[in-house]
């Protein structure tokens, strides 16, 4: 199952603004005495108030409502106190400043905050041309967001961690109703086997993934992701009675076809062709995903005992035999 592939295709399918024609350093030196307006920044009172804030969680409203006021305002804070981040300071002011977010839209001061971003020359020239374009439009209500015209290894691993981030909170607001109608003994079931699954998640993505390239982080985070987002599914197939149906015989080949699987990674002479994965780190991934098996089983018992061990067994294996045949292509 793949339900975040799309953060390959939201990391590479970049829009493509770049145009020759843009003088990016003209722009930069056009705006670089541009003054925000004072009104826009906080109180002294407001800023006590706004000590250790998070101008991307207060932008997206990650664990909290969204509040661009309040997001201006820490991230002016930011800026003050010269602190380097990603997702803060000049990159929140440029998006709000370019989407008219409790302010008035002010391009030119999206191109002076976009101009003070660091990043690869070709970034910092999309964004600027991209800001140019939306200067062009009578339709203005598009969005701009900071992810729209990357084109380093690195920026794709921040969008990966920051588009992590926000589906994250949505993966637990899910688990939380549907755990809000269980019982005392069910959560605790529960408990333990989420435990499991943060650890076989984490190493599976750690482990079992090529770090090699520049674009590695954004590989690990979308691994972390998928598993994450596979266990909220496999909830909420189990939920609604939906979920596949194995027999026992069925459960069997499962396990003999793991078995076959690691015979043929055993046999394998040049594991170099997993890039950086060896063989003790499938190996202690698969420690892991065995204690997340038989938490899934007898978490199953207690919560769905319409399910067979025998069942609740192949369907993981098959997810795992899914994973570990990679490994012999």
């Amino acid at each position: 199952m793949r339900l975040f592939i799309y953060f390959f295709i939201f990391c590479i399918s970049i829009k493509l603004f770049a145009d020759n024609s843009i003088d990016a350093k003209a722009i930069c030196e056009h705006t670089k005495d541009l003054q925000f307006p004072a009104k826009h920044k906080a109180s002294d009172d407001g800023a006590k108030l706004l000590k250790n804030c998070d101008s991307e969680d207060l932008y997206y409203g990650i664990n909290q409502k969204r509040d661009f006021e309040k997001a201006r305002h820490c991230a002016f804070l930011e800026l003050k106190s010269n602190e380097q981040r990603v997702f803060g300071g000049s990159s929140i002011l440029m998006m709000i400043y370019a989407n008219a977010y409790d302010v008035e839209r002010n391009l030119d001061l999206a191109e002076k905050n976009a101009c003070e971003i660091e990043g690869a020359p070709a970034e910092i020239s999309g964004r600027l041309a991209h800001l140019e374009f939306l200067k062009s439009k009578k339709d203005q209500t598009e969005v701009f967001d900071l992810c729209d015209d990357i084109t380093s290894g690195f920026m794709i691993g921040q969008c990966a961690r920051h588009i992590y981030r926000v589906e994250k909170v949505k993966r637990q607001n899910k688990l939380k109703v549907l755990r809000s109608a269980w019982t005392g003994v069910e959560n605790n079931a529960f408990v333990i086997l989420q435990k499991s699954s943060e650890h076989f998640s984490k190493l599976r993505s750690e482990n079992e993934i090529d770090l090699s390239g520049s674009a590695r982080a954004n590989f690990v985070i979308s691994e972390l992701a998928m598993q994450e987002a596979d266990f909220i599914e496999s909830i909420e197939k189990l939920e609604k009675k939906k979920a596949p149906k194995y027999s026992a015989k069925q459960a069997s080949e499962e396990d003999r076809k793991m078995n076959l699987i690691f015979k043929q990674i055993d046999t394998i002479k040049e594991p170099s062709i997993w890039g950086t994965i060896t063989p003790d780190q499938i190996s202690e991934t698969q420690k892991s995903w065995i204690n997340y098996r038989d938490a899934w089983i007898a978490f199953a018992k207690i919560k769905y005992p319409n399910y067979s061990s025998e069942s609740i067994s192949a369907w993981f294996t098959k997810k795992r035999n899914h994973m570990l045949s990679s490994f012999t292509k």
